[in-house]
């Protein structure tokens, strides 16, 4: 599987951006404020559609207009056009060949990216939302009902933590929630699992269960007192360990980047196993964390088409060059 081209309207800073790519190693390069990572932002959006930098989609349209539209040629064993349009202030639409769909999961089954950001790498010391957040969306990919699960358990933690503030019933939702609740943590500990095979037997991943096997409506009473959901797949953490300590406490540098890229790795792996599909990996400035000859190791070990950003050409590379206004040189 592999992205052939992508064109951007109102788009971030783009007014207009057309942009073909190759297999193997694509390199988008430029100064600072080029855009670059905005395209890495656009491609991932063609997979699963919000951005993978955490910014809602209000913010994703360029400044001036009340759109943006995103056009993608995928390439696996057939070919498809993705589009999509979002309208402020809410509406989406989102098309295959031009059909229109309303599943997300039909989106994932047509492209599968996997998308890391710069703050990915500081996964390890950032604040356990930033590791479900990564967890889950690279799950998704792999898992359709994992992604629809997690849509509704959000849903319907919203509703119960309305209800607790009110002083209203939540019988309904504690009912709900459990149910979407043991799928969730399933899923992620089969990864968490899968995870440590194919990772260096000094790392470990742990998986933090803040139910711990109990009920909802054993917390029923301290979160009527304290009026929002106190455990649940919302408040679990992933732990990463180092020859079973912390690895925020005693992990080197070079441990931690080591890490990261076998974390990037084994997800690939799983991800291509389980859904038959080598997902095309997204990295916005590598170089920021990698030497230049651990990232050659890295890309060396990576097999499909790989779309990174940086400050300069990379040897070797299809390399597509932005100038200052965002556009092709």
């Amino acid at each position: 599987m592999r992205i052939e081209s992508i064109n951007l309207i109102n788009f971030r800073k783009f007014e207009r951006l057309h942009l073909m790519f190759e297999d193997g190693l694509n390199n988008i390069f430029g100064g600072n404020g080029t855009g670059k990572s905005s395209v890495l932002e656009a491609i991932a959006y063609l997979s699963i559609p919000r951005s993978f930098r955490n910014s809602p989609d209000r913010y994703l349209v360029r400044w001036g207009s009340d759109f943006f539209t995103l056009q993608g040629k995928i390439l696996d064993s057939t070919s498809h056009d993705i589009a999509i349009t979002f309208q402020l202030p809410s509406s989406k639409r989102i098309s295959v060949d031009g059909k229109r769909i309303r599943k997300y999961s039909q989106l994932m089954e047509t492209f599968t990216c996997m998308a890391f950001s710069t703050g990915d790498y500081a996964i390890i010391d950032a604040p356990p939302e930033d590791r479900r957040r990564l967890f889950d969306r690279m799950i998704s990919l792999m898992d359709h009902k994992y992604f629809v699960y997690l849509i509704r358990y959000r849903k319907v933690l919203r509703q119960k933590n309305m209800a607790l503030k009110r002083g209203l019933p939540v019988n309904m939702w504690n009912r709900q929630l459990k149910e979407l609740a043991h799928y969730i943590v399933k899923v992620r500990r089969e990864i968490v699992q899968l995870l440590n095979q194919k990772t260096d037997s000094r790392f470990t991943i742990e998986y933090m269960d803040t139910l711990k096997d109990r009920d909802y409506d054993e917390l029923l009473d301290e979160e009527m007192a304290r009026g929002f959901t106190l455990a649940g797949p919302h408040r679990d953490d992933f732990v990463f360990l180092i020859n079973g300590r912390p690895m925020k406490y005693y992990a080197s540098e070079g441990e931690r980047r080591i890490f990261y890229l076998q974390l990037i790795v084994a997800f690939r792996g799983i991800i291509a196993q389980r859904t038959g599909r080598e997902p095309v990996v997204v990295l916005d400035e590598p170089g920021n964390v990698l030497d230049e000859k651990t990232f050659g190791k890295f890309i060396e070990s990576l097999r499909g088409q790989v779309i990174i950003a940086s400050l300069h050409p990379v040897k070797g590379a299809h390399n597509i060059p932005l100038h200052e206004m965002g556009n092709p040189l």
